[in-house]
């Protein structure tokens, strides 16, 4: 009968409704649970407790000092780089790869703060003698902190394990924090690449800071570049990711002529050696490297850098991860004041934490699967943006 067809359509069509509701309401339950478990997730398991003193790297006769010659420093305080030959013996340099081999990971490529899960690591960046080489700049007559007394404090590190792919050219933003030359150490910090290989191996590429700045074509520009007054020229890292291509011989950066030669300083370390270069540089990952390749790069701050100053150029990509030690208790003083549990104090020894000190930190609360989502869009629109102006200065020139 059409009215019995007719009654019976709708019916199975209230039905169909009803399944469709139910399911987009069980979906929605279960997004919502899981989001609230995402962002409970975020906000526990953050506290960090490490002992100083107790592992086999604070044993301080495995190090010797290194002095930084007048050369080396005039290196870095104009190219932006320089290398210490043998700053480590092999044995020293075995101790520290079994150590960054033993401590927890979660990462397979590259694991920042590795203090915090390892005595041993946390014992070889404040016993060794990094930061006497940290000091040694901060205390140059190049360094706009060369009047301070000389203090040098931790500031955060990576372990970076190479197995495939590799960095395209990019800043470091955790440790620079504006468009600055080397010689401004409250913002532009020394970074130390440790060779942790058995055999020679090629270094991080350096885009050679002399010659980056020769290559401003704006004279009020190179003004500001040398006077510290430069923001960031292009917050991007070239790899497909962020739009770029990845395998280029140099950034391309709006406003900067670059020389196709003699541009970039490339490096071969061997077991123990330290390549430093500032973190404003532009820098890459070698082209040709083996695989399983081990470094670890830490990097130092003077004692006077203002936390505020830091929150205020503090510049990222990306939105928080959960990986960078929690440091926004300090707002408002100096480093060297704070006795902060992210930053121990590596020079003088006199100065040094105690053996048996007792670190209590807290890392970031990283961002949840939503917010870091939203944090890529943004990310992603801003770098087109800059690529359009890019674009723009390049056609100008």
């Amino acid at each position: 009968h059409p009215l019995y067809s007719l009654v019976t359509d709708m019916s199975l069509g209230r039905c169909c409704c009803c399944c469709w509701f139910s399911v987009c309401a069980c979906l929605f339950s279960v997004v919502l649970a899981w989001a609230a478990w995402d962002y409970w997730d975020s906000l526990h398991g953050r506290e960090v407790e490490r002992v100083l003193g107790k592992s086999e790297l604070a044993n301080p006769d495995l190090y010797d000092e290194i002095l930084l010659s007048d050369e080396q420093r005039a290196e870095y305080f104009r190219d932006g780089v320089t290398i210490v030959r043998q700053g480590l013996r092999l044995e020293t340099v075995r101790a520290i790869r079994r150590a960054v081999d033993a401590a927890p990971s979660r990462e397979t490529v590259m694991e920042i703060q590795a203090w915090m899960a390892s005595d041993a690591v946390l014992d070889f960046f404040v016993y060794g003698n990094l930061g006497g080489i940290a000091a040694q700049l901060f205390g140059a007559s190049q360094a706009e902190t060369a009047e301070e007394i000389p203090r040098a404090y931790l500031w955060q590190d990576f372990v970076q394990r190479r197995t495939s792919g590799t960095n395209g050219w990019h800043m470091d933003l955790g440790e620079c924090m504006a468009d600055v030359p080397p010689r401004y150490t409250r913002f532009n910090l020394p970074r130390i690449v440790i060779c942790m290989n058995e055999t020679a191996v090629n270094g991080t590429v350096v885009l050679n800071q002399s010659v980056y700045a020769a290559g401003i074509a704006n004279e009020t520009e190179a003004h500001a570049y040398w006077q510290g007054e430069l923001p960031f020229r292009y917050l991007t890292r070239f790899e497909e990711a962020f739009g770029h291509q990845h395998d280029i011989s140099l950034p391309k950066l709006p406003g900067v002529v670059l020389p196709q030669e003699g541009a970039t300083i490339a490096t071969t370390l061997m077991p123990g050696d330290f390549l430093i270069f500032s973190a404003c540089a532009w820098h890459r990952s070698p082209a040709v490297f083996a695989q399983n390749e081990l470094f670890l790069q830490p990097s130092f701050v003077p004692g006077s850098l203002r936390f505020d100053d830091y929150f205020k150029r503090r510049a990222l990509l990306f939105g928080s991860q959960g990986k960078h030690c929690e440091r926004s208790s300090a707002a408002g003083s100096h480093l060297g004041a704070s006795g902060h549990p992210c930053h121990p104090q590596v020079y003088p020894p006199e100065e040094r934490p105690a053996p048996g000190t007792r670190l209590l930190a807290t890392r970031e609360r990283r961002y949840t699967l939503l917010e870091g989502f939203i944090d890529f869009l943004k990310v992603k629109a801003t770098s087109s943006a800059q690529e359009q102006q890019r674009a723009g200065a390049t056609m100008e020139l």
